[in-house]
């Protein structure tokens, strides 16, 4: 499926035919990683049509027995060091997120979740920031001076990134074939409260040990906040659109979800998760 983002949204400068890939061994490397990692083959790989800096795909991993929810994870974000205003290299990174089991994949809520995601793929190289463990990332509004919502009607306006602690010790770094080394984070969207309740702390561990404990795992929109408490109205409101997707069924859940971008390599076959 390709990604035809708007490019007034998306871009801080014009898109470039030279934007920076993977080398093909360096591309397998990623693919076995999360292959190894997030329960098999993928289940597709969403590609950019219109790149800027570098050349973002984002990959799709279906649930599992063991894996009870869906992973989405990115490939060409790490494919070109990050260069500092100062001079310095930082050091190249992947992102990752997990999704309920019965997301809905045609939702307008999964085009602002790849559209965010690409963002943050594009920014370290776009503004020479580099984005590493326990960071934040938001989408700031310079006229009304606050964060904006990650997903329109939500409560979240930051990305925290976290260490991937659900997962096995080997998955956050991984040397590739040309001899770089690229790192992968945990991308999880929380609420001004919450970040204002790490920041209080020196590197955020407080927060990130917060959200092991009393957070889902995958992205829940109707989550409440973990230190603002809510209204009776704003529970309620919460309950009842809890309850309405648990009664629908996904219009597109990922096992659907059409692949169109190895399939024109014939030395790799698309396939999906059982």
């Amino acid at each position: 499926m390709d990604l035809d983002l708007p490019h007034d949204e998306l871009h801080s400068r014009e898109p470039s035919d030279d934007a920076i890939r993977y080398s093909h061994d360096d591309r397998r490397a990623i693919e076995e990683h999360y292959r190894r990692f997030f329960g098999g083959h993928y289940n597709s790989v969403r590609h950019e049509k219109v790149s800027t800096a570098v050349h973002v795909d984002v990959y799709t991993y279906g649930a599992t027995v063991d894996r009870s929810y869906v992973t989405v994870a990115t490939s060409g974000m790490g494919a070109v060091d990050v260069h500092w205003r100062g001079g310095e290299r930082g050091h190249p990174v992947e992102i990752v997120t997990y999704l309920p089991a019965d997301w809905d994949f045609s939702s307008p809520e999964t085009q602002w979740l790849l559209r965010r995601m690409i963002e943050v793929a594009r920014f370290p190289h776009e503004v020479r920031e580099v984005i590493g463990k326990h960071h934040t990332w938001c989408v700031y509004d310079e006229k009304n001076g606050i964060a904006n919502a990650l997903f329109p009607g939500s409560i979240f306006t930051h990305w925290f990134f976290r260490s991937l602690i659900h997962e096995s010790e080997d998955v956050d770094h991984l040397k590739l074939p040309s001899g770089r080394c690229v790192d992968f984070i945990w991308v999880y969207p929380i609420t001004r409260h919450e970040l204002h309740f790490g920041e209080q702390e020196k590197d955020l561990l407080e927060l990130e040990a917060q959200l092991a404990c009393h957070a889902p795992i995958p992205i829940d929109l109707y989550r409440q906040c973990l230190f603002a408490p809510e209204g009776r109205e704003e529970r309620r409101a919460r309950k009842r659109q809890q309850k309405r997707l648990a009664r629908s069924l996904p219009a597109v859940p990922w096992m659907s979800v059409h692949c169109d971008y190895h399939c024109r390599d014939t030395t790799h076959q698309c396939g999906q998760v059982r």
